[in-house]
């Protein structure tokens, strides 16, 4: 609820949408948000009813992506935007961490997807105008956490990174931002901007 609480303070009407029920009342109780309980397939709002929707780092999480994206194609009104965030599996990050990619997340990640399934995931949904393109914003917390990930191996550890694994992450965004000069789709992360 974070993040729609920003929006709301700018401006913006919002709502929510959650699957998990502790998640929606803890949005409800800290930010009193409205936070729709259930799949977006599943929500109670009219079609072509809505500016905008987010989905950051939501995308690589659920059965159906095509339905998923096709629905929020439904929701927006002409004009309105979809903004999807995800893991980007074409990254620096893993082309080097391997299996110990942060972005991998097994099982909760069930599809990890390039600039070009992105792309495709769009267009079967219906949108014409659209882009894809990558970022490296966030190498610097893929990295950390793919080292944690390294040394640990198959043993769960602490959300804590260690002094080390953070100075080699800062080194990585620093090497990740010279990469991203010579090759656009090296970024950690893919974003999809498309317009109904």
């Amino acid at each position: 609820g974070h993040r729609l609480a920003e929006f709301r303070t700018v401006g913006w009407q919002v709502e929510g949408q959650e699957v998990d029920l502790k998640a929606v009342k803890t949005a409800q109780k800290t930010y009193g948000l409205k936070i729709h309980l259930g799949p977006i397939d599943g929500l109670k709002i009219p079609d072509e009813t809505v500016d905008a929707i987010i989905m950051n780092h939501v995308i690589e999480h659920v059965h159906n992506p095509e339905m998923n994206i096709a629905h929020c194609h439904q929701l927006l009104k002409p004009g309105g935007k979809l903004v999807v965030v995800t893991p980007n599996i074409n990254s620096l990050g893993h082309q080097y961490f391997g299996e110990s990619w942060r972005g991998l997340e097994p099982p909760r990640h069930i599809h990890i997807f390039s600039c070009n399934t992105l792309r495709k995931v769009a267009q079967k949904a219906g949108f014409c105008r659209y882009s894809v393109f990558t970022t490296m914003a966030h190498a610097e917390v893929i990295a950390s956490g793919s080292f944690e990930l390294q040394k640990a191996g198959d043993r769960v550890t602490s959300s804590r990174t260690s002094l080390r694994s953070h100075i080699a992450a800062v080194v990585f965004q620093m090497w990740a931002v010279i990469v991203y000069l010579i090759d656009k789709e090296s970024g950690e992360e893919c974003v999809l901007v498309a317009t109904k």
